[in-house]
């Protein structure tokens, strides 16, 4: 994602997500191609620079830590200061046993790898068997598995005993444009053949109960 350009150091500024498509960095580049990495969190980070980039505000999460916004020198990378750290919702969060979501990867029955992202109760003992949600969106260059902070109802739902999962099939973002353009003229076909076979998959995992899983999606998830 291109961010700005500073035509008096000819030097480029962008989000990237180069080192895993589930994460964003920030990252300036100038003629030659010298490249620098600025944010340091890994998570997602985005970033608002000054009219003359020498500073930027970043904002930081990742799945399980709340969004943190700092100021920061730019050359330097040195964080300046700090414009919210969420430091009430952390202490807050402390006092519940919320379960902590993690990243997994799929492999369906087409070969194919997804990323995904899991919730599993606050309790979960691996000799029982879950039942389990599967929740999705897959619009054209789309995610939902992102490590970014996002605190919805898969919570709730694990805490009365169910797994929540998502996985973003093929037609989604940041895995390259072969990835992201296959399901061109095909609107709605390897969507929901990827969600299908991973339910599949997600079935043979020895904490899953084959025979209660479900599916739901919104707008677009709905179509699928």
């Amino acid at each position: 994602k291109f961010i700005g350009y500073d035509e008096n150091s000819k030097v480029c500024y962008y989000e990237s997500a180069e080192e895993s498509p589930i994460r964003r960095s920030i990252y300036k580049i100038d003629a030659k191609g010298n490249k620098t990495k600025l944010t340091t969190g890994e998570g997602v980070n985005s970033a608002t620079f000054s009219d003359n980039f020498a500073y930027f505000v970043n904002t930081y999460s990742n799945a399980n830590t709340p969004a943190r916004i700092t100021v920061n020198e730019t050359k330097t990378r040195k964080e300046l200061r700090v414009l919210q750290d969420n430091a009430p919702l952390k202490a807050k969060l402390k006092e519940y046993s919320f379960a902590k979501k993690e990243f997994m990867k799929v492999r369906t029955a087409s070969d194919i790898e997804l990323n995904a992202w899991i919730v599993k109760p606050a309790d979960f003992d691996p000799s029982r068997k879950y039942p389990v949600l599967m929740t999705q969106y897959s619009g054209p260059n789309s995610q939902e598995v992102l490590d970014q902070y996002k605190f919805d109802w898969e919570y709730y739902l694990a805490s009365k005993g169910i797994i929540v999962v998502s996985v973003d099939g093929r037609g989604t973002g940041a895995r390259g444009e072969a990835f992201r353009k296959c399901t061109y003229l095909r609107m709605g076909e390897l969507e929901s053949k990827d969600q299908v076979e991973a339910a599949q998959a997600l079935g043979e995992l020895p904490f899953v109960d084959k025979d209660r899983m479900a599916i739901w999606g919104w707008s677009f998830g709905g179509y699928n």
